[in-house]
């Protein structure tokens, strides 16, 4: 992997190394939280998209937000629903390992697929792009190259590093984080163990 690290943690990244992703219909859309290609179930309940369960994460307290936004089927709509609560105070300092944990869940429940996904981008950048978020993604700076934190994109990265070099008894079972109030829907989360359905 190639790129130039800058001030603030922002990354340069040639696109020519990179394997892109920002519509769920491009070539590694699979990738992208908005994507409905990987289904996620916690307590019981059945998820369409990463982007939903990270977003029901801010509102532990609001039961009603939670419900609409892991209810609903379209990862965009899930988005502009989240921007109607409060999120919880500790939010922008929790997001990061809320993410991490949500995308260990969504290979831990589609190990083959999902992992055969971040495989396939072999040791290339994963950068998602983006015209606003640097944090999450990377926008465009030349012709050539995108610059930005791009967090999702290193998650992706070390999580396809752990694909490569660990046990699938390692990658299918995922513990909740430990962040105090962390609950959907009232319940508080549990452990998600994948090994009924993998090593049988």
């Amino acid at each position: 992997m190639k790129y130039i690290e800058l001030e603030n943690n922002f990354r340069i990244y040639d696109l020519a190394d990179s394997c892109i992703f920002k519509k769920n219909t491009d070539e590694f859309g699979g990738l992208s939280n908005m994507s409905t290609l990987y289904k996620i179930r916690i307590n019981n309940l059945s998820i369409s998209s990463v982007e939903a369960l990270y977003q029901a994460c801010k509102f532990p307290e609001n039961f009603e937000i939670q419900q609409r936004i892991l209810t609903e089927s379209s990862p965009f709509t899930v988005k502009m629903l989240s921007k109607k609560g409060v999120e919880r105070e500790d939010w922008l300092s929790i997001r990061v390992k809320v993410m991490k944990w949500c995308l260990k869940i969504k290979l831990a429940q589609n190990y083959y697929g999902f992992g055969e996904l971040l495989n396939s981008t072999f040791n290339k950048n994963i950068v998602e792009f983006t015209k606003n978020d640097q944090f999450w993604g990377a926008k465009k700076l030349n012709d050539t190259q995108l610059i930005g934190k791009n967090v999702l994109g290193r998650l992706l990265m070390e999580l396809r590093a752990e694909y490569k070099s660990k046990r699938i008894d390692e990658l299918i079972v995922v513990a909740p984080p430990k962040i105090s109030n962390f609950k959907l829907l009232n319940q508080q989360l549990v452990k998600i163990d994948m090994s009924s359905k993998y090593l049988k």
